[in-house]
């Protein structure tokens, strides 16, 4: 009768049972993997051989891939050298993955995004990790207000990672938008008016960013909180902007400007949106229907 056990958290695998049709042989292979991760003085080659005999395959693989991201610290060379060694599947691709993080924290972006296309399925994640750490640390620390003097910054952090990413035809604005809503999340406040003295194009990136920012903070606020829905469609349906809803959009008292939004035109357009989609009405008084 062949086994029935499907993977799942390695935690349940050791302590419920290992996916095996004789339970001694399980009993074996816990033990045996349990051991065999906390060895640090057994040679990286013969540890790997060791767990690739364990019968039970999801003990197999991770044994594998904690093996092969043991590799660096026992002198054993890159972890990418014991990647083919792991069975294939999800915890090889994992192994590519950490393999690529490895490469990161050495500064060698090219190495690190070869790795990055190892990955299977992981591959997107894996190409946007490396860019996002690097633009995280170029987000003005103090929020919107920073935003001028700090983009040249963030176009040097572009400008190192686009050659490494011109196969991806979105990278670029989607750096763009995450870095101005990286920026906008820097406080609870939100005022798009920091996007003006940006150069066109610039300006247009923030302003997006910000509506998604808006609107994220909304649905977080008016789907967990019925009174918060109730008020923000009851202010809505009177009027539709951001100056109407104050105050009830983040089930916040008003008189408290530095939780909520500064009314702008570019978020009003949100509160509509957000009006239609969460209030059941069809349009809100005053406003007609776009085309």
């Amino acid at each position: 009768m062949p086994s029935t056990c499907s993977p799942i958290l390695l935690a349940a695998i050791l302590w419920g049972g290992a996916c095996s049709r004789d339970p001694a042989r399980a009993q074996t292979d816990r033990e045996t993997y349990v051991a065999l991760l906390r060895s640090s003085d057994t040679p990286i080659a013969e540890r790997m051989d060791r767990c690739l005999e364990l019968a039970d395959p999801a003990l197999r693989s991770d044994c594998a891939l904690v093996t092969a991201e043991a590799a660096p610290r026992q002198g054993a060379g890159r972890i990418e050298a014991w990647c083919d060694r792991v069975p294939a599947g999800t915890w090889r691709d994992e192994c590519w993955f950490q393999a690529s993080e490895q490469a990161r924290r050495a500064g060698d972006w090219m190495r690190a995004l070869a790795l990055c296309r190892e990955t299977g399925p992981f591959s997107t994640d894996c190409r946007q990790h490396l860019w996002q750490l690097a633009l995280h640390a170029s987000v003005p620390p103090e929020g919107p207000a920073g935003f001028a003097t700090h983009l040249e910054t963030a176009r040097e952090v572009f400008e190192r990672f686009r050659p490494l990413l011109a196969e991806d035809p979105e990278f670029e604005e989607r750096f763009w938008l995450r870095w101005f809503q990286e920026g906008f999340e820097q406080g609870l406040g939100l005022d798009v008016s920091a996007c003006d003295p940006l150069p066109v194009r610039d300006a247009a990136r923030c302003r997006l960013a910000a509506t998604h920012v808006y609107r994220t903070r909304l649905d977080r606020s008016l789907l967990t909180s019925a009174p918060s829905l109730a008020g923000f469609c009851d202010r809505a349906t009177k009027d539709p902007t951001v100056a109407g809803v104050l105050g009830f959009e983040f089930g916040l008292v008003e008189g408290n400007p530095g939780s909520i939004a500064t009314p702008s035109p570019v978020l009003d357009e949100v509160v509509v949106q957000e009006y239609r989609r969460l209030c059941d009405a069809p349009t809100p008084t005053g406003r007609a229907r776009p085309p």
